[in-house]
């Protein structure tokens, strides 16, 4: 207790300022506080860095405010950020990021005259004292593309520059587009979040319209808590049951419930929500797992924890030891292939995005977002119902004439339904790197498939740094010592660590490159 209580006061009579303008500055100032910082010990910058609790006090609690983030010229994303009444700058307090449905519009929804009071998950936020950032998503921003994904963290660390965010309460929850979303991350990038509710979505949708490839063993690092609808139009049951099951069979920490009378709606979420602060609260980030397991096959998704890929190796052979987990199915659904705009109040059903399948009938006749569908066959086309009647008795390989106007021209198209298909649910255009690395004590055991490259990210919580630090690599049972020696604490590491993740809880003391050999 000496030692801490020292380091402390060393380092707030060193640079209080400095720190203050780390954690709470803008771009400019945090740049400069850790140009200032880097010659203090990373002992006394963690204890600072921890204990720091110095952040404004919000003009507004009890409500939501709005928020924006101007990505690029063109796009400015907006977010809403409820703040609970018994919100104190002196607490560390959770973060929960609410994802809604139906990103699949033009435009961002307008959420200024939303009665954040009615909101269910507002009214937890209230209760149990979180904070919800409530993003807005659409067709080029939503939870699955890289600019929407990027769009959320930034909001992230923004919310932790802003306010006295536990970093090791951290979660994700959504309905419909809001649980693909929230499975999506959780393949992808899990390590801000402690825990993910996925309601009434499926791990797959993220990868049909994004593209990147996704990887259900990821989900092995975080828990989850799903529920889907038996008699639901989008996602029943019966479809997302197998990946589950797969899940399970992996050891993902996942926790299910089917409601077998429930449709793609909320009716029977007020027993999802009564069990939601229970296990948000049951549940905080464990970061210093000794196992963690990672695949890609985009180096932009690379990282859980202590662990990240630095390199894929494609021409590299598989292993042995790796899986794939993924299901095959049958696809003989009739879908014309496009997302409508729900925010679009004309007549027809105006065209937000069109399937990346090519052999959609939407693809074939040429259709583009913005066009406006006003017939399909024989059916006139008002509503989304239209659609639906208009699929009526159709089997694949049938014929279908689209009809859609684009400005004043209007477009007459005869296509035809896909054959029946086989497909895989995860799809796998690109061949994947995978580890999976093992640490007790100091000891790290790397076994990987096409790989080249890692860095260990380590700190007081994972290691004693007195004492060695023996990395081993693993390969068809043979074994390969590529690091024996003491790693020293690194201030300038730390620092650029906390600038990218502005996480006060998992710091990075210093990290170790291991170069992976093809064979030896």
């Amino acid at each position: 207790m000496f030692f801490l209580s020292f380091a402390l006061h060393s380092a707030l009579i060193a640079a209080p300022d400095a720190i203050k303008g780390l954690i709470t500055g803008n771009s400019n100032e945090v740049i400069a506080s850790a140009e200032l910082l880097s010659e203090q010990p990373p002992e006394s910058l963690a204890v600072w860095i921890g204990a720091f609790n110095d952040f404004p006090s919000p003009d507004t609690t009890g409500w939501a405010i709005e928020l924006k983030h101007v990505i690029n010229d063109t796009l400015t994303a907006p977010a809403w950020l409820y703040i609970p009444t018994s919100y104190s700058p002196k607490e560390p307090t959770p973060l929960v990021i609410s994802l809604h449905g139906g990103v699949s519009g033009a435009k961002f929804r307008d959420a200024s005259t939303k009665n954040w009071h009615e909101d269910t998950v507002f009214q937890l936020a209230e209760k149990n004292g979180w904070l919800v950032l409530f993003p807005l998503g659409m067709t080029g921003c939503a939870w699955w593309d890289k600019t929407g994904m990027e769009n959320i963290l930034w909001y992230i660390r923004e919310i932790k520059r802003q306010y006295n965010i536990d970093d090791d309460r951290v979660a994700m929850c959504g309905f419909s587009d809001g649980a693909s979303g929230s499975y999506h991350f959780g393949m992808l990038a899990p390590t801000d979040f402690a825990v993910f509710f996925p309601w009434s979505g499926h791990p797959s949708v993220g990868t049909e319209v994004s593209g990147i490839q996704t990887y259900l063993e990821n989900l092995r690092n975080r828990p989850l808590f799903a529920s889907n609808g038996g008699k639901d139009q989008l996602y029943p049951t019966e479809i997302v049951e197998p990946s589950h099951r797969l899940m399970f069979k992996a050891g993902v920490p996942l926790s299910v419930s089917y409601c077998d009378t429930a449709g793609h709606n909320s009716g029977y979420m007020p027993n999802e929500w009564s069990k939601m602060a229970d296990r948000f609260a049951r549940h905080p980030r464990d970061s210093y797992k000794a196992d963690l397991t990672f695949t890609t096959a985009d180096i932009d998704f690379n990282h859980i924890d202590w662990l990240q890929i630095n390199a894929l190796d494609t021409l590299r052979d598989s292993s042995s030891w790796y899986f794939d987990l993924n299901l095959k199915e049958t696809d003989d659904r009739i879908s014309i292939g496009f997302n409508n705009d729900p925010e679009y109040k004309g007549k027809g059903i105006r065209v937000a995005g069109v399937s990346r399948d090519p052999e959609s009938p939407a693809v074939k006749a040429g259709m583009q977002p913005g066009d406006i569908v006003i017939q399909v066959d024989d059916v006139k086309i008002v509503g989304m119902p239209d659609i639906v009647k208009a699929k009526e008795g159709r089997k694949r390989g049938d014929t279908i004439t689209l009809t859609f106007k684009r400005g004043s021209k209007k477009h007459k198209v005869e296509t035809f339904y896909p054959p029946v298909r086989v497909f895989d649910v995860y799809p796998r255009r690109y061949k994947s790197g995978s580890v999976r690395a093992l640490h007790v004590g100091n000891k790290f055991e790397i076994e990987s498939m096409r790989v080249s490259s890692v860095k260990l990210l380590l700190s007081r919580d994972l290691i004693r740094f007195e004492q060695p630090v023996n990395v081993v690599i693993v390969q068809g049972g043979q074994t390969k010592e590529v690091h024996n020696s003491v790693v020293v604490p690194d201030s300038k590491v730390m620092l650029n660590n906390f600038i990218q993740s502005h996480d006060r809880k998992r710091l990075v003391f210093a990290e170790i490159d291991v170069e992976i050999p093809v064979v030896f």
